[in-house]
């Protein structure tokens, strides 16, 4: 489902329960090729090679998506699909939370629904993945990786804390894009927030590219409430624009405490889990490498299916970390 969002992809839950739609079929391999145990790419120039991950967000019941069904465009150049497969990883992931003042909702208590989202958001984080935790408002709390049940622990903590400050959400998405060092496929940041920075040094444009640079890709849980003020009401556009850009999407969230515990919430974690576990990867090989960002383009002879993307391949950036296992 489209959003008119300035064309960001926006997915809603109850929406997606009458719909067959697969929210993450693939997060993050870093744009560079990093080598992997099947890795179907031959050894050449890695400034070629590059690895594109695949977001399905509507497909057939059944089918799966294949090579043929893709024509691919860099900078309109037709470009060649080498392969097209699905992964086998424990993707590491970075879970940040706003805890500005805009989190507040006197009517839902201190802290809104700003912490059943992320408690949601953790829901759909697989068991095995390291999880690092960032909480930012104009200060930023960083936690190293650890295992998904510990984060679960400093999320339950921060109930008794009160949601305060300015948003340095830009400053923020930079800081979580640093804790992961060398790109591995899979990587992916998590963020649960309004949008909206009235505090960041840093623009949308500098950590958007960062991000599509090192191949790790936003996902938003975006929080929808009466904005008040100019950042607020251009954030809650920018913020799925900002995902979509990344090749990730914001999913917006009617969230209450009987919500995150119903069986549909439970079924739609577990989906999404199962698919960041498996993502589609798209092995491409390019003629010449980019000296600056190229514009990508994807498209489906299918009209069944729809996918996200990262919008740009960046320039070469050749030291990666090895693919994880």
């Amino acid at each position: 489902m489209k959003s008119p969002l300035n064309g960001a992809v926006v997915l809603s839950l109850t929406k997606r329960l009458a719909w067959p739609l697969i929210f993450f079929a693939g997060l993050l391999s870093a744009q560079q090729a990093a080598p992997s145990q099947n890795n179907s790419l031959p050894p050449t120039d890695p400034c070629l090679q590059r690895s594109i991950p695949l977001t399905i967000l509507r497909r057939p019941p059944k089918p799966q998506l294949n090579a043929a069904e893709l024509q691919v465009w860099v900078d309109g150049n037709r470009t060649s699909v080498v392969s097209l497969k699905q992964d086998k990883i424990s993707p590491r992931v970075v879970l940040l939370v706003d805890t500005s003042a805009s989190m507040t909702a006197p009517y839902y208590g201190k802290w809104g629904t700003g912490l059943l989202t992320a408690r949601f958001a953790v829901d759909a984080i697989p068991e095995e993945s390291d999880v690092a935790l960032v909480t930012f408002s104009d200060q930023i709390h960083v936690s190293g990786f650890q295992e998904r049940q510990r984060v679960s622990e400093q999320l339950l903590a921060l109930k008794d804390t009160r949601p305060k400050g300015r948003t340095a959400l830009h400053e923020a998405i930079g800081r979580s894009a640093a804790l992961f060092g060398l790109p591995q496929f899979g990587d992916v940041i998590y963020i649960v927030s309004d949008g909206g920075d009235n505090r960041s040094g840093v623009s949308r444009k500098a950590v958007e590219e960062e991000l599509t640079q090192r191949g790790i890709r936003a996902f938003v849980f975006l929080i929808q409430h009466d904005a008040k003020t100019p950042e607020e009401r251009q954030g809650a556009v920018e913020l799925p624009e900002f995902a979509k850009q990344t090749g990730g999407f914001a999913i917006s969230l009617p969230v209450s405490a009987r919500g995150v515990a119903s069986k549909e919430a439970t079924q739609e974690a577990n989906s999404i889990r199962e698919q960041v576990r498996s993502p589609y990867r798209l092995d491409l090989k390019l003629d010449a490498p980019p000296v600056k960002a190229a514009k990508l383009k994807i498209t489906l002879s299918s009209a069944a299916f729809d996918l996200s993307y990262p919008q740009h391949v960046e320039p070469c950036q050749v030291k990666v970390a090895a693919a994880n296992p």
